[in-house]
């Protein structure tokens, strides 16, 4: 078995009044509570500023406790939820909605046919969909 690094150093040189974003990606074997040190910034060796340490709380699996996107409904909705959203909504602009995100569940025969109702009414074509 390989074992992972638990901690990691990261390097950067920023210019004066520039910005940089950075994602990492943790991985926990188990559930629990977590300190995560925050990013340094220093000149030379001398540590200027600093952010303050968290706690990340890792879970088994994602908690929604309220739906504010399209993700969240597809995580904790039911199929009649979604349905009532493909009706509801303005499929083309609404943010966060794309097709390929409900691919999986064409699987469903009678959510197929619902759905196939749902975009014949709005007059909209979505070629794997149809």
């Amino acid at each position: 078995m390989r074992k992972t690094k638990e901690v990691g150093s990261q390097y950067l040189e920023l210019q004066p009044y520039s910005t940089r974003r950075e994602q990492f990606e943790f991985y926990f074997p188990e559930t629990g509570q977590f300190s995560h040190f925050p990013s340094n910034v220093s000149i030379g060796s001398k540590v200027t500023a600093k952010g303050a340490q968290n706690i990340l709380n890792v879970e088994h699996s994602k908690t929604i406790t309220s739906i504010k996107s399209f993700d969240d409904l597809l995580e904790a909705g039911t199929k009649e939820d979604i349905l009532e959203f493909l009706s509801s909504k303005d499929l083309v602009n609404e943010a966060g909605f794309s097709f390929n995100k409900i691919y999986f569940l064409m699987k469903d025969k009678d959510f197929w046919l619902k759905t196939i109702d749902i975009l014949r009414t709005k007059r909209i074509f979505e070629a794997t969909i149809w």
